[in-house]
């Protein structure tokens, strides 16, 4: 694993509830034509689930070549879940 995220409120997985706290898991990065990002999200019993606002695998561009993977996920993942959970994940 690359990095875990917590989110602090509640998400939805497949239109159902993944009661907060539950994590968003980075377990893969690859850098090819475009950068993949490869994530889990397990609810609060840390059972893997589906989740509505962030896939499985999220596609960006590349970034430049002098980005670190912790500047990468901050332009990248960490925007998608500041998005989506607005100030509730961490």
């Amino acid at each position: 694993m690359i990095k875990e995220y917590t989110i602090t409120v509640d998400g939805l997985s497949n239109g159902n509830v993944i009661t907060q706290p539950f994590k968003v898991k980075v377990y893969a990065m690859q850098y090819e034509k475009v950068l993949t990002i490869g994530t889990c999200t397990c609810n609060a019993n840390d059972v893997e689930c589906d989740n509505d606002d962030v896939q499985k695998t999220e596609k960006y561009d590349l970034p430049a070549l002098s980005s670190s993977k912790n500047a990468d996920l901050s332009n990248t993942i960490e925007v998608l879940l500041e998005e989506k959970y607005p100030g509730n994940w961490s």
